[in-house]
């Protein structure tokens, strides 16, 4: 088996080596917030504050309220960032505080006073402010010195969809499938090599 990292497989590649079935585990690539503004000074993503990229200021509004941006601003809690908004379009907030983890995670947030909109939506973003809107009114936070895109991922399907086009027998597995935990990831991956 010829292992190579660091290489963009492309169409021509796949076609060139004629393979037997082909495993995607290509992950998913950050999602973006269609906000006017969203390339402001003051806006980076999640992955970037949590990898240490870029350093968290305050005020911060946390564009999304699910796995990514409550892991987020929970992050920043643990860093000492206090005044934290998070901003969700969801009526209410799609991690289900039933389960162990978003118990814990909720109750944390709640107790530190993290700010929550639920059913709200971005509408521009400004170097010092964010305008949102809920149930058709505008409001302003202000003042804000970062917005942390946290809205998740959406998977890879470009070579999904060249594979299929050409017929060629492919298994997509982890967040190249969908977004969810490495558990899945790993099971699937194997399901998909026991079958080849």
């Amino acid at each position: 088996m010829d292992i190579k990292t660091g290489t963009e497989v492309t169409e021509a590649m796949i076609e060139a080596g004629k393979p037997d079935a082909v495993i995607l585990a290509i992950g998913a690539g950050i999602s973006t917030c269609p906000a006017e503004g969203i390339n402001a000074s003051v806006v980076c993503d999640a992955w970037q504050i949590l990898d240490g990229t870029v350093q968290p200021k305050e005020p911060v509004v946390v564009i999304g309220g699910g796995l990514v941006g409550m892991e987020t601003a929970d992050f920043l809690r643990e860093k000492g960032v206090k005044d934290i908004t998070i901003v969700e379009m969801l009526p209410s907030s799609p991690v289900l505080a039933l389960a162990a983890h978003g118990f814990m995670l909720h109750k944390r947030l709640r107790a530190a006073g993290i700010k929550l909109m639920f059913g709200t939506r971005v509408k521009k973003i400004e170097e010092n402010a964010v305008v949102v809107e809920a149930k058709g009114e505008e409001k302003r936070l202000e003042p804000v010195s970062q917005v942390i895109v946290a809205i998740g991922v959406t998977p890879r399907t470009a070579l999904k969809d060249m594979l299929a086009k050409k017929g060629i027998r492919h298994f997509v597995v982890g967040d190249a499938a969908a977004p969810r935990r490495i558990i899945e990831a790993t099971t699937e991956g194997a399901k998909a090599a026991w079958e080849i």
